[in-house]
């Protein structure tokens, strides 16, 4: 506000208010609100000539939006939280229909986590609430059709299919109980037979490396224990080992887990080079470690290297298993506020 000085007698000064910006509302102006019943209440104040008479207007928000793709969903499927008695089998049935529009939408960035954190809150429901990191890991590896539905590779104890599945025949020239191959059979009782003769020869060290490059770890590992320090150290350590697997390799992600670190999996996942991410945290999930705050600050990087990538939904599916607690809107650091929706 300005404040000007204006002179009406030679000796006398008046000190007069002069406004420096227009009124808020020049008119009167309506008032709009929602009701509690999905209305949109909007009073219309009357003008002097009206005697200051107001008109008050009631429309149904569901003849507003009757057009809209968002309420011809509703329509179809109003949801089960819309009533007061909710049944386990009816928010299933919710959570299934919205895991199978989300591998249908293709406007999705990641419709396959969309998918599955649908098919987790599934499996919650199934189960009450109590569920172990097997449960999650075993859903983890289920593979997904384009359909929304879910096809597994192996036998399962979690189905979400309706139908049974023919198991696959085994392979031609495959062990029907082992389900090696003959030809590897053949190749790792060579390198068992190399193994003994250098034994037998007295040249362990050679024996050693032999053990360690035809992959018979298990003997190696013992005889080293037996010889030096320096060798058990060698094979102890697993670098030779985890040497020869892929660096996003599952097992790279349990090793190191179980050495109590942060696997690289963890700060490295969510992109084209790396992988699938899934299978390193059904890993994690499965096998308990001694270090129960490693394995959780383990999985809680995951997921924000996920989210950091533009995978909100497969990070959430990581903090809903790292046990995260939900946060208030207003907070930008909480990680969870609402599922499949970011708040920063």
């Amino acid at each position: 506000m300005d404040f000007v000085l204006v002179l009406y007698q030679p000796t006398q000064w008046t000190l007069i208010h002069q406004l420096s910006a227009p009124l808020k509302y020049s008119i009167p102006h309506a008032v709009v609100s929602f009701g509690p019943a999905g209305q949109l209440v909007r009073v219309t104040p009357g003008s002097s000539t009206q005697k200051n008479i107001s008109q008050l207007e009631i429309h149904s928000m569901e003849v507003i939006l009757s057009e809209t793709q968002e309420q011809q969903d509703m329509r179809n499927f109003p949801g089960p939280l819309t009533r007061e008695g909710l049944h386990k089998v009816d928010a299933i049935e919710f959570a299934h229909q919205r895991a199978g529009a989300c591998m249908r939408d293709e406007t999705l960035h990641d419709k396959i986590s969309a998918s599955l954190l649908w098919k987790l809150l599934i499996l919650l429901c199934r189960q009450n609430g109590q569920i172990v990191g097997s449960d999650i890991a075993e859903l983890l590896v289920q593979g997904s059709r384009s359909d929304g539905s879910w096809e597994s590779e192996a036998p399962t104890l979690i189905d979400f299919s309706e139908g049974a599945t023919a198991e696959a025949p085994p392979c031609q020239g495959d062990d029907l109980l082992t389900g090696s191959s003959s030809s590897g059979s053949e190749a790792a009782q060579k390198a068992l037979q190399s193994y003994t003769q250098l034994l037998l020869a007295g040249r362990k060290k050679e024996a050693l490396e032999a053990a360690m490059s035809s992959g018979l770890w298990g003997h190696a590992l013992f005889l080293a224990s037996k010889m030096d320090n320096r060798s058990y150290t060698t094979v102890g350590s697993f670098g030779r080992f985890t040497g020869q697997l892929t660096v996003n390799d599952p097992l790279q992600t349990l090793f190191q887990l179980l050495s109590g670190r942060v696997p690289t999996a963890a700060t490295c996942c969510g992109n084209d080079k790396w992988g699938d991410w899934r299978p390193h945290l059904a890993v994690m999930l499965s096998n308990e470690t001694g270090d129960a705050a490693v394995q959780q600050k383990a999985i809680v990087t995951m997921g924000d290297t996920l989210a950091s990538r533009g995978l909100l939904h497969a990070a959430h599916v990581c903090y809903l298993t790292a046990g995260v607690p939900f946060g208030p809107f207003t907070q930008k650091a909480e990680r969870l506020v609402l599922l499949g929706s970011s708040h920063r």
